[in-house]
């Protein structure tokens, strides 16, 4: 039997290493502070600015975002506010793939009466299938009038983004002992895995 046998070679990227939470304060007082701030999602810049730091240029405040321990306190407070708001990746991964994975057919049904189609009831609808509503306008006799999903392009975006890390960053393939790989190899193997 031909032998395939693949290799994964992770690239050695600083975002990449490890990094533990850091749960207490850090000891200089406007590192901790521009944790806290950029935890929250304020600008590199505006984050420096509001720690104390002098009109920091862009390359010297990221510089110092980026430092191990003000990446590892950000950390642990991003994981202690996502734990008391109950929020998981597990959570954030579900409600980004009903938003994903939405599909317009589940918004409408077909009038009894015309055979066309209509907006369905929003109340009798599934929370799944309404979770992708992003917006809803009604006329004055409570029909609808415009409908919006959420960004669907954005969301798969976001949540191939999320699920990236877990995929290597380079795949090598190679046929037997190291050598090329053939088509001739790949038929041969599947026709032998067939065979079995």
């Amino acid at each position: 039997m031909t032998q395939i046998r693949s290799k994964i070679v992770q690239m050695n990227r600083p975002e990449s290493r490890a990094l533990e939470p850091c749960y207490a304060p850090l000891a200089n007082r406007r590192r901790e502070l521009a944790a806290q701030e950029l935890a929250v999602g304020t600008d590199v810049l505006e984050a420096m600015t509001r720690a104390g730091y002098r009109k920091p240029a862009r390359p010297n405040a990221r510089r110092l975002a980026n430092s191990p321990d003000v990446r590892a306190r950000v950390m642990a407070i991003s994981l202690e506010a996502a734990e008391l708001a109950g929020v998981h990746l597990g959570r954030i991964l579900i409600e980004e793939a009903r938003l994903a994975y939405s599909d317009v057919v589940n918004y409408f049904e077909r009038d009894q009466e015309t055979g066309k189609p209509r907006f369905g009831n929003v109340l009798e609808m599934r929370k799944e299938v309404t979770a992708a509503i992003a917006q809803l306008k009604f006329r004055d006799d409570g029909s609808i009038e415009e409908f919006k999903l959420h960004d669907k392009p954005g969301t798969l975006r976001s949540l191939r983004k999320r699920l990236e890390p877990a995929a290597p960053s380079k795949l090598e393939i190679s046929g037997k002992d190291g050598g090329a790989l053939t088509l001739a190899h790949l038929v041969g193997a599947s026709y032998e895995e067939e065979a079995k």
